[in-house]
């Protein structure tokens, strides 16, 4: 079961007015999600910030269309502090991070770590996403070789 509790006021994209943001929410599947901020108008900064805490990533990652299966808690500390202007890159401090991942296919195991921690992020929505720093904790992968020799996909 779900908890929400969201005040949003004068929200609009691109910015063109100030508007605040508090959305305080359980997540399905177990975790927490917190956004809380104050939009401007560009040129003015805007300032937002997010916190995931124990977000079970196989619950969300079961709506996209995949052969495989992902699983994690997703925890995350996430702040701007600039102007939102479209097709402008945003930077966003803090990490975000995925305790336990596991990656799965029909045939079993493929890829599970400890932590997967992402650091220095930029954010130009929806096209792209990048880290500046990536660290991956007690990674472990299994690669599979078919009757060729060749590695199986």
């Amino acid at each position: 079961m779900s908890t929400l509790r969201a005040s949003i006021a004068d929200v609009t994209w691109p910015v063109v007015r100030p508007g605040r943001v508090d959305v305080r929410s359980s997540v399905p599947g177990g975790g927490l999600l917190n956004l809380i901020g104050q939009l401007s108008p560009p040129p003015a900064a805007s300032q937002l910030r997010l916190r995931l805490e124990r977000v079970d990533l196989g619950k969300w990652a079961s709506l996209a269309p995949s052969p495989l299966r992902v699983e994690g808690l997703v925890e995350a500390n996430l702040q701007i502090d600039e102007p939102l202007v479209p097709a402008v890159p945003s930077h966003v401090q803090g990490a975000i991070a995925v305790n336990q991942l596991g990656v799965k296919d029909a045939r079993g195991e493929l890829l599970r770590a400890q932590r997967v921690e992402a650091k220095g992020i930029e954010v130009d929505w929806p096209s792209r996403l990048a880290a500046r720093q990536l660290v991956i904790t007690g990674p472990r992968g299994t690669i599979e070789r078919d009757s060729t020799g060749g590695i199986a996909m």
